[in-house]
């Protein structure tokens, strides 16, 4: 479902999720984030309320090569929602290694 029927869908689902762990207190979702994928180029406007909440992606190719370009916008929002923290952007700890030959 596109729009505001399929976020109220995936918000309904989370909270059945949250709902369902048989712990105490009940989990609450912290931070969430919604998007949908236009596959057309029509400027969305967004309300003057949800500007200091809201980034907007610039439009991607919908075909399934992964295009880099969109690593630096996403790299930006993350810029924007940590603020001026020292942390590194898709930096990974290294996995640890298992042989299954043992």
């Amino acid at each position: 479902m596109s729009g505001n029927d399929g976020f109220q869908l995936l918000q309904l689902a989370t909270n059945a999720l949250l709902s369902s762990a048989d712990v105490t207190p009940c989990p609450t979702l912290l931070w969430s984030i919604q998007y949908e994928q236009r596959a057309d180029t029509e400027i969305v406007v967004l309300p003057t309320h949800a500007s200091d909440h809201a980034l907007l992606f610039p439009p991607v190719p919908l075909d399934l090569a992964s295009v880099d370009s969109v690593l630096d916008h996403v790299k930006g929002a993350w810029r924007r929602i940590m603020g001026d923290e020292d942390g590194e952007f898709l930096v990974f700890a290294d996995r640890e290694t298992y042989d299954d030959d043992e």
